[in-house]
């Protein structure tokens, strides 16, 4: 489809005008409502945190019955129109579509923010939402023309990109079809929403959000006024204005609070690693002084040891003094003039003991 007749569907012939009884359009911050003044009950990172005020609006507001959200990441944005429905009780089926592997702008990961994601949303919103796994194409054939009346775009951001998913599913809105596009005031490192910003929002009924990155809302449904007639019909006057600084400032106390939250969360973490830390080191004094206890034992040990060895030689040196004295002695014997006089009658006493010795082996 080209891009020209995309834009030219379900065009509506009085583009950006919004219905006026005799009384003129309502007072523009009438147009908030309770749930505007939520807080959102997850805030994972995110760079969506200052619209999520407009999407509880949104909802309350518009009521969809069939959302989809083209690019989810962490769930930020998709959670919160989630709790927006569930809240309200809005009788809707919810789609966020995603491949769950990142692009250039959002970074890459794996599979674990997708299991994080359904950890977290199966059991709060499984009831009446889907995450499905999947490319904007390939998913778009598995919803029925006209069958949406409120799609968030905000996957790839290249021009192109963002082009294709646009007239890719335009077929799919309803007559109440509203669009939202997150990034529109970004132009750097090849984001092109701005620039399909500006050429459809010439074409429909729109009002555009500068704070957050800057977000565009743009009915594509011919009946999307009935709904949000009230928000199309501001200009770029002081009542736009108004409203645009109330959703900012609404948006910028969410924004606190996540980063309330996330220095918490941080500061618990560094508290464990802290305790962990302290516990270690504990333990490693512990194990210090168990070693400097044993290392004590052991030198006393060893002290001990030498003491004896000591001993031991002492005892060595005295016998070996004394067996040198009985050796000096001995020798002084064997060297005095009677030892040699008596040598005769040792022999014969020698000799009278050993024929003793025969005598008494004899009477044997």
């Amino acid at each position: 489809m080209s891009s020209e007749g995309a834009f030219a569907r379900s065009r509506p012939a009085t583009a950006g005008a919004g219905p006026q009884g005799e009384s003129g359009p309502p007072a523009p911050l009438g147009l908030l409502t309770p749930a505007a003044f939520w807080t959102p009950d997850s805030l994972v990172e995110s760079a969506w945190y200052e619209h999520a005020p407009f999407a509880f609006w949104l909802i309350d507001a518009h009521r969809p019955r069939g959302f989809v959200e083209l690019g989810t990441h962490n769930g930020f944005s998709y959670l919160a129109f989630c709790q927006a429905i569930d809240r309200l009780g809005v009788d809707a089926r919810a789609y966020a579509v995603d491949h769950w592997r990142g692009d250039e702008h959002a970074g890459y990961f794996g599979d674990e923010v997708l299991e994080q994601l359904r950890t977290y949303h199966d059991p709060r919103y499984g009831r009446f939402s889907q995450l499905l796994q999947s490319s904007f194409d390939d998913a778009a054939p598995n919803f029925a023309d006209e069958s949406i009346d409120l799609l968030h775009i905000d996957g790839a951001h290249r021009l192109e990109s963002v082009q294709n998913d646009f007239e890719t599913w335009l077929p799919k809105m309803s007559a109440r079809g509203v669009m939202i596009f997150h990034d529109i005031n970004v132009r750097r490192d090849n984001f092109g929403v701005w620039e399909l910003w500006e050429r459809v929002s010439q074409l429909y009924p729109h009002f555009a959000f500068d704070h957050g990155y800057g977000l565009g809302v743009l009915g594509v449904g011919r009946e999307s006024r009935e709904s949000l007639g009230a928000l199309f019909a501001l200009t770029d006057g002081p009542d736009a204005e108004a409203v645009k600084q109330a959703f900012a400032r609404l948006g910028a106390a969410v924004t606190e609070t996540a980063l309330l939250e996330q220095a918490r969360h941080q500061l618990a973490e560094n508290n464990q690693r802290i305790t962990g830390l302290l516990l270690a080191a504990h333990e490693l004094e512990k194990r210090a002084e168990d070693a400097e206890a044993r290392a004590s034992e052991a030198v006393q040990d060893a002290s001990e040891s030498a003491n004896r060895a000591a001993a031991y030689e002492q005892t060595a040196s005295a016998l070996q003094a004394q067996v040198e004295d009985l050796a000096r002695r001995l020798s002084a014997v064997h060297a005095s003039r009677s030892w040699r006089l008596t040598a005769p009658l040792r022999a014969v006493g020698r000799q009278v003991r050993r024929i003793g010795g025969l005598r008494r082996t004899s009477d044997r």
